[in-house]
């Protein structure tokens, strides 16, 4: 590594003094008028000067994507070309950067013309390397380019042509991007779909293959005689159904066998078996053979035996058809096997090291099961994870079954059974564990088990079967992982939560500060996307209560806004995603009036003031007037609040709602590295209650007047703090609520007292935010 970071800084260095003239300041005053003909006019020049950035900013986009494609393994490599190529690409990529952070700023004709020349070498280097293949890439080449290249004086009009060939080359640079590590028949059926010539050849090799089979099947029963070769080739039950058992379906189970019930099955049975079972089911009830033989429908039985086929055949033939369309396309997913599930790897889930050690112990007993056998010991029958939703539960059932795969070796593949789409399809639960134990060892999972397995009275039958089905597990001769996600654990029976059921419960939460930092530091990595250390732990420390797919979301978000204007991603797409994604904010009313918007400003200023005067620990990040539809979570104090008052206070209501959604007129967006509210001193809870109370106060010193309706979510949260401080969990009665009254009023002054010695500073940040538009 320390090798690596060398070598760049030498080339770094030596692109720095090859270019000397770029970095010089000798003609960075000179005026434009002494600078010759076509590029003297402003306009001109400023334009042209734009183009060149613009282009720059392409190439360091082109040079972001093929890092990309590295990344996602489109490319097939060794490891160690695959290190070699991206060293090269990550100095490009550092050149691009001093170009755009050092060069363009001197707003020169000399750094004009070094910054057009240094993108015709670079664009013209890298389209030959993308033709010749990356692996070809030398850097150092570039530099001995730029070294015969570099020069100080051209005329105008060979700059301007040079502008010319520069947007051609763009185009080319990008075109070689989209398409690196595509192979020939990618570039075919690409072409076919441009033009839509793949949809007709689809049709038409449909047609043939159609065409082929009737012959096939009209050759075969002419070679045959009569009701023989129709109940030989046609009646006779599909291979699909001989060879999947999952497609066979028992009426109900005793002693943990399928076996027929009461209602005709003609799922394992040929025509005319068909045929015979309906005639004895007729002439139990009295009818006669020959009535039964005209009043039955052939279609009827024909279309029971092969309706369960033809679904299978159609599901299974577009999963395969999207599978190569894939392909052909080259989009197919490298981190997807050949059974077309997703491999999860432990080391990609940031904070998940508890859930990793469970893992390997199931891991070792799936491998070795005899061990267990042999001391007469058994792992958890079933593991349940429980906490809200999208925390990364589906996720480790995932990974478990990678790790076991790669514990266990290629040949042996662990099946992964979703229990939930089997239970929405209409099969029992008896069924789907009948359907588990066919091929154990498996991994059977069922998210959402609170569906399922609900408190008895709500859902007497599903939950007792599934009792009885985990209570019933042979994990010696057929081992079964059963894993249960909920995100509602007090719905579920408490017979299920017992040792020998679902005794292993794990708390997946929110991620922590710590694990959201790592984890987009992790994720910009991978991605060569450079942001200040800084900016990324403000990201981490704004972005509590998200999840992983929320960080995510952020990242894809500022990647697809870079890509529209084709240039490497920078800190205002983070900025602009976290406004949408994150912070909620709407683009400004236009139906707001003035007065409206001056009020909402004094009422977010005092705010915003008040944690800068108190240095609160919440830090302000940002402050808007604009509306922000979030949804107000109050802060959950762990008390009882006992009403004598049956209809209670307004505040009273908000407090209790959890899921009161509204929308905020502004806000301010604070961080916070630490992320326990809960922990806060009384001392810090008293300041956040003086910022919550800021808003109302600066109204009052700034108008003269009162908005009660003006974010009362804020007043009602100082309330909660106010009943935290003085009850200390225990219920609060009128007396206690008397007393909380008479200390916010006390904040109230307080605060008031605050802003009027800060008056001049309150004005000037309000007025601010009604000017700018913020």
């Amino acid at each position: 590594m320390n090798i690596q970071i060398l070598r760049r800084f030498v080339c770094i260095t030596l692109f720095i003094h090859t270019c000397l003239p770029i970095f010089s300041n000798q003609e960075k005053h000179t005026p434009l008028h002494m600078q010759s003909h076509a590029l003297q006019d402003r306009d001109t020049f400023e334009n042209t000067m734009s183009s060149s950035r613009e282009h720059t900013q392409t190439i360091g986009f082109c040079i972001q994507q093929l890092l990309q494609t590295l990344d996602a393994g489109k490319i097939k490599l060794n490891k160690k070309e695959k290190q070699h190529i991206v060293g090269e690409l990550l100095q490009l990529q550092e050149l691009t950067r001093i170009m755009l952070e050092e060069l363009y700023v001197q707003n020169t004709k000399s750094a004009l013309l070094e910054g057009i020349l240094l993108n015709n070498t670079i664009m013209n280097f890298m389209i030959i390397t993308l033709q010749k293949g990356l692996p070809s890439i030398q850097t150092s080449q570039l530099m001995m380019q730029l070294q015969k290249k570099s020069q100080k004086n051209m005329p105008d009009e060979l700059i301007l042509n040079m502008m010319k060939k520069n947007k051609i080359n763009i185009d080319r640079l990008i075109y070689a991007t989209d398409h690196v590590g595509l192979t020939w028949y990618n570039y075919i059926y690409r072409t076919l779909k441009k033009y839509n010539a793949y949809s007709v050849a689809k049709c038409c090799a449909i047609g043939a293959a159609t065409a082929v089979l009737a012959g096939m099947i009209l050759c075969t029963m002419d070679a045959g005689t009569g009701f023989e070769c129709i109940d030989k080739h046609i009646g006779a039950r599909p291979r699909f159904i001989q060879s999947e058992s999952e497609y066979y379906h028992p009426h109900k189970i005793v002693n943990g066998k399928p076996v027929d019930g009461d209602v005709m099955n003609y799922s394992n049975c040929t025509l005319f078996q068909g045929l015979s079972m309906a005639a004895q089911k007729l002439t139990a009830v009295g009818l006669l053979q020959v009535g039964a033989l005209v009043s039955f429908s052939y279609k009827d039985v024909i279309a029971s035996m092969y309706r369960e086929g033809f679904d299978w055949a159609k599901e299974s033939g577009a999963k395969k058809l999207n599978e190569y369309d894939q392909r052909f396309a080259g989009t197919s997913k490298a981190n997807y096997t050949e059974a077309g599930y997703e491999k999860v790897y432990f080391k990609d889930m940031v904070g998940c090291e508890e859930l990793e050690v469970l893992a390997q112990k199931i891991a070792n007993f799936m491998k070795h099961p005899e061990r267990y056998e042999r001391a007469q010991i058994e792992e958890h029958r079933g593991i349940l994870l429980y906490g809200p939703s999208q925390t990364g539960k589906s996720q480790f059932a995932k990974a478990l079954r990678t790790l076991i795969e790669d514990e266990m070796g290629t040949d042996k593949k662990l099946p992964f059974i979703n229990a939930k789409n089997m239970f929405d399809l209409g099969y029992s639960v008896e069924y789907i564990f009948w359907h588990a134990s066919y091929y154990a060892p498996c991994i059977l999972f069922f998210d959402e088990i609170d569906l399922i397995g609900t408190h008895r009275d709500k859902s007497p039958q599903t939950t007792s079967q599934l009792l009885t089905c985990m209570q019933g597990l042979d994990m010696s001769t057929k081992p079964m992982i059963v894993i249960g996600a909920t995100n509602r654990l007090e719905q579920l029976d408490k017979a299920l939560l017992v040792d020998g059921r679902f005794g292993k419960k794990i708390l997946v939460d929110y991620p922590k500060y710590e694990h959201r930092k790592k984890y987009l530091e992790t994720q910009l990595a991978k991605r060569c996307i450079h942001l200040t250390p800084e900016y990324i732990d403000c990201i981490a420390q704004e972005t509590e209560g998200c999840t992983y797919n929320n960080l995510k979301r952020i990242i894809t978000e500022a990647i697809i806004l870079s890509s529209i204007e084709t240039r490497p991603v920078q800190q205002k797409d983070f900025e602009q995603t976290l406004d949408t994604e994150i912070r909620k904010i709407q683009p400004a009313a236009k139906n707001m009036s003035e007065a409206e918007r001056k009020v909402i400003a004094i009422y977010q200023a005092g705010k915003a003031v008040a944690r800068h005067i108190l240095q609160t620990q919440q830090q302000v990040v940002k402050v808007t007037i604009n509306t922000v539809n979030k949804e107000v979570k109050p802060v959950d104090a762990m008390m009882t609040i006992e009403n004598s008052d049956t209809k209670g206070s307004e505040n009273d209501k908000l407090i209790a709602s959890k899921k009161d959604s509204k929308i905020k007129l502004g806000d301010v967006f604070t961080k916070n590295s630490n992320n326990h509210n809960e922990l806060m001193s009384d001392k810090e809870q008293e300041k956040e209650c003086l910022a919550l109370l800021a808003g109302t106060a600066a109204l009052q010193l700034m108008l003269g007047e009162s908005y009660t309706q003006c974010n009362k979510h804020d007043r009602a949260e100082a309330m909660q703090m106010i009943y935290n401080i003085i009850s200390q969990g225990e219920k609060i009665d009128d007396k206690t609520k008397y007393q909380a009254l008479g200390i916010k009023e006390e904040y109230e002054k307080k605060i008031y007292k605050l802003l009027s010695e800060n008056k001049a500073l309150l004005v000037k940040v309000s007025e601010a935010f009604t000017t700018n538009n913020y």
